[in-house]
């Protein structure tokens, strides 16, 4: 009965999210870029086959440099076990508002399955979720430096989140660098940190208590070993990894005929890549492409073309990810000679 409780409760939330999902793209998104449906659908049914083809290249190849990530942050894992669980675990995160803590069950419940151990799937969790919001923070920044160079900020709001992002992630960087370097720094930040929870949980009236200092400390013990070993190929595919997500939205604009320059795109993209952290919807589903829709508009892209564009986009880095992922978690499920037993 109980199972059966949280079948329905889960299908309830994919149903739910969906639902909020199709509003945002279908009257939301139209009413804020001061478009219709119709010119959308005129500016993505000149796509070609052989377009579609070099988009969906261009998507497998970011995925690809991504396997870099991982493994670089769970030694002993191969390029194709952490296709597979990346894959599986974004299918099962797109799915479902908030699903990223039901894609941590899954990289565990993968992980564990291919002979790793609880704590090192720990770790590696929290060290590629690390390189993530770094790169989610940076890319403001590295938008904003383009504008600058190019001459194209249209709107200052741009320049204030790149600011606000930009003196996020000095003190995120500083903050990590510091808690690694040296432990009375590490103590320090543990300090701030349990301080800004316990805050947190005051202001939503919870009764909770965390003790986060002794688990800052053993984190860094922990992280620097894993760091000598796996932070450039960690960094390097993150990078490889944003570059090739940057230039598919790039592609998918052209494709659909816009005329927007490649820092505004970017700029786009920084801003929707940044917007995927807000999980009210799945993955931040809906909310970036608002976000980013609304951005390029400013920048004088053509409403129609603008809107075609983010929703090209959309399909390869949100949709198509959850058919693909289920053939991720079907290949897990029958690839056996992947079974590992854990060490004692």
């Amino acid at each position: 009965m109980r199972t059966r409780r949280r079948v329905l409760l889960r299908v309830t939330q994919v149903v739910a999210s969906f639902a909020v999902v199709g509003v945002l793209f279908a009257k939301v998104l139209p009413r804020v870029t001061g478009t219709d449906g119709h010119e959308i659908w005129h500016h993505l049914s000149r796509l070609s086959a052989m377009e579609l083809a070099a988009l969906f290249v261009v998507w497998v190849l970011g995925l690809w440099a991504y396997t870099w990530v991982l493994t670089g942050s769970l030694p002993g894992l191969t390029h194709a076990q952490a296709l597979t669980l990346n894959l599986a675990g974004s299918a099962v995160s797109n799915l479902v508002s908030f699903g990223g803590a039901v894609g941590i069950g899954v990289t565990f419940a993968m992980a564990g399955s291919w002979g790793f151990r609880p704590g090192a799937i720990t770790l590696s969790t929290l060290v590629s979720g690390v390189w993530n919001v770094l790169a989610k923070l940076a890319l403001p920044l590295v938008a904003l430096l383009g504008l600058l160079l190019t001459g194209e900020i249209a709107d200052h709001r741009i320049v204030v989140a790149s600011i606000v992002a930009s003196s996020v992630l000095a003190v995120v960087v500083l903050s990590i660098v510091g808690a690694l370097s040296s432990e009375r720094v590490a103590r320090l930040v543990s300090v701030v940190v349990e301080w800004i929870g316990t805050r947190t949980l005051r202001v939503v009236r919870s009764e909770r208590e965390i003790h986060w200092d002794v688990a800052v400390l053993d984190f860094r013990h922990r992280t620097i070993g894993l760091l000598r070993q796996g932070a450039l190929s960690m960094s390097l595919g993150m990078i490889g990894y944003a570059l090739l997500q940057a230039v598919l939205a790039w592609q998918c604009f052209r494709a659909v005929g816009s005329t927007l320059t490649v820092p505004e795109v970017f700029a786009g993209y920084a801003l929707g890549r940044l917007l995927t952290s807000v999980v009210v919807t799945p993955s931040g589903v809906g909310i970036s492409e608002l976000g980013s829709a609304a951005l390029l508009t400013t920048f004088g892209g053509n409403p129609a073309s603008t809107t075609a564009g983010v929703l090209l986009f959309s399909l390869f880095t949100y949709l198509i990810e959850i058919p693909v992922g289920a053939i991720g978690w079907l290949t897990w499920a029958l690839w056996t000679p992947w079974r590992r037993p854990q060490p004692a």
